[in-house]
C-alpha cells in the first residue's frame, strides 16, 4: 500500500518563515527590553536568541528533527529504488538527528573547555573550541558529498 502526500514547498517555506520572523522580532524586543530599559524579568530569557534551552532553540531543534524525518523517508525510498546514493541520504538523516539533539541539549557548548582554550591560547574564530572539530567535519562531509550533490537534479541542488 502506498501513501502519497502532497506537500507544497511554498506553503511549508512560508509557514516556517513566519515562525522564524516571529522569533526574530521577539528576540529584538527582548534585547530592547533588556538593554534599553534594564528589564530583567525571567520570562524574557525564553525568547532571547543569545541563550539556549528556550523557545527559539526548541523551534530550531524540532525543525531539524522534522528535516531528519524527511531525510529518513527519502533514504528509505531511495533504498527501495536501488539508488546508489541512499547511504548519503541515510547519513544526512542521522546528521540532522544529531544536529537536533545538539540544539536542544547544547552539546557543542559542553565541548567548550576553558582549560583547553587557555592551554592552546585560542582566540578569534577559535575562541569557541568546538569550531575546530566542526570545521573538520564540514570539510570531510563536503568532500564525501561532492558526487552526491552533482547527481541531484539541478532544481534540487
Amino acid at each position: 500500500m502506498k501513501f502519497l502526500i502532497s506537500v507544497s514547498p511554498k506553503r511549508v517555506a512560508f509557514s516556517l518563515s513566519i515562525w522564524v520572523l516571529f522569533f526574530a522580532v521577539a528576540g529584538c524586543i527582548v534585547q530592547v527590553l533588556r538593554y534599553g530599559f534594564n528589564y530583567k524579568e525571567r520570562w524574557i530569557s525564553l525568547f532571547n536568541l543569545d541563550q539556549e534551552i528556550n523557545y527559539p532553540s526548541w523551534y530550531s531543534s524540532f525543525t531539524l528533527l522534522f528535516c531528519a524525518i524527511l531525510l529518513g523517508i527519502i533514504a528509505s525510498a531511495k533504498k527501495k529504488q536501488g539508488d546508489r546514493y541512499f547511504g548519503h541520504w541515510k547519513a544526512l538523516a542521522l546528521m540532522f538527528v544529531f544536529f537536533s539533539l545538539d540544539e536542544i541539549l547544547s552539546l557543542h557548548e559542553i565541548l567548550i573547555i576553558n582549560d583547553l582554550r587557555k592551554a592552546l591560547d585560542l582566540g578569534g574564530i577559535f575562541y569557541f573550541i568546538w569550531v575546530i572539530p566542526g570545521a573538520i567535519f564540514v570539510g570531510v562531509t563536503a568532500l564525501a558529498y561532492l558526487k552526491f550533490l552533482r547527481h541531484l537534479p539541478r532544481k534540487t541542488r
